[in-house]
This record gives structure tokens, C-alpha cells and sequence, in this order.
């Protein structure tokens, strides 16, 4: 096995262990090889706006405009991640 990419699998590692272990967090795991893999996971998402409340029309309307963002291919990656966390917040 080679170990290009080693320090940074680390780095990722200690990163979740933080968000799991310390901030509560649940860690859905390695999503790297999921058929149809997307940075927003509507089912999990649908599932967690549906159970605070929220009708199906807003959910539909939160998940289009965060597909958008996350998506646009006229920007930078940093640049659709400040889209993003702006929306989030």
C-alpha cells in the first residue's frame, strides 16, 4: 500500500474524532464510493427537516437552493462553501 495521501487520512481522522467524539456529532462514515455520492444528502437531511417541523414544500425549496449553491460550477470550491454556510446560517 502505497502511503501518498497518508498525513492528510490522519488529519481527517483526528478532524472526526473531534466532531463525533467531543462535539456530538454522528459520523455517517466513508461516503467516497456511494453510487450517486453528493456533498448534501437529502435523505438524511429530508429526514432531519421533516422532524423539526418543517412542511415538504420548504424542504424542497432548502434542498434546491443548497444544490445551487453547492453546485455552481462558475465559482470556486471555497467560494460555493461560503455560498453554502451563508444559507446555513
Amino acid at each position: 500500500m502505497s502511503n501518498v495521501g497518508q498525513p492528510e487520512r490522519v488529519t481527517q481522522d483526528r478532524v472526526i474524532a473531534l466532531f463525533r467524539d467531543e462535539l456530538g456529532y454522528r459520523y455517517l462514515g466513508d461516503r467516497a464510493d456511494r453510487p450517486h455520492n453528493s456533498n448534501i444528502d437529502e435523505g438524511t437531511l429530508t429526514d432531519y427537516l421533516t422532524g423539526a417541523g418543517y412542511t415538504a414544500e420548504h424542504i424542497s425549496r432548502a434542498l434546491h437552493r443548497l444544490s445551487i449553491e453547492a453546485n455552481n460550477p462558475h465559482r470556486s470550491l471555497y467560494d460555493n462553501n461560503q455560498a453554502v454556510y451563508s444559507l446555513l446560517r
